[in-house]
């Protein structure tokens, strides 16, 4: 990672990612979303999530990143991580849209590099709050 003139930058937008751990040691397998069209899609459509599974947001730079709940057919936990690896934010029990017109977006109070979707209610279950570390492998 590198600081600029504009922000904060990822060199881990090419690394290879398939599990994220929290310091509890509980573990999630990954699809990553790294371009701009992936992330705009996310979950949308899908029918549902794996309980030992996620879906990682990878950005650019740091940010205020906002997501939202459109096209989805679950109710997801978000988890905003930061470039240090820490979680700086937690939307939890997000429900799908029930309309284009009532769709509204969550976003982050703190700057965040990467964003973890997982199943709704799973990050109260394994106990993951803000400021706790998070390791990619």
């Amino acid at each position: 990672m590198f600081f600029s003139g504009i922000g904060i930058y990822s060199q881990s937008i090419n690394q290879q990612i398939e599990k994220v751990c929290f310091d509890n040691g509980k573990c999630f397998s990954l699809e990553v979303c790294r371009s701009h069209s992936e992330r705009g899609k996310g979950l949308m459509f899908k029918e549902s999530l794996d309980r030992e599974s996620g879906m990682l947001f990878i950005y650019e730079k740091e940010g205020f990143h906002s997501m939202w709940m459109k096209n989805m057919r679950f109710p997801i936990d978000i988890i905003w991580i930061d470039a240090n690896r820490q979680v700086v934010d937690i939307a939890r029990n997000l429900k799908p849209c029930k309309s284009d017109y009532e769709c509204q977006g969550t976003k982050t109070k703190n700057k965040a590099l990467y964003v973890l979707e997982i199943n709704a209610g799973v990050a109260d279950e394994i106990g993951v709050k803000v400021g706790d570390s998070v390791f990619f492998h």
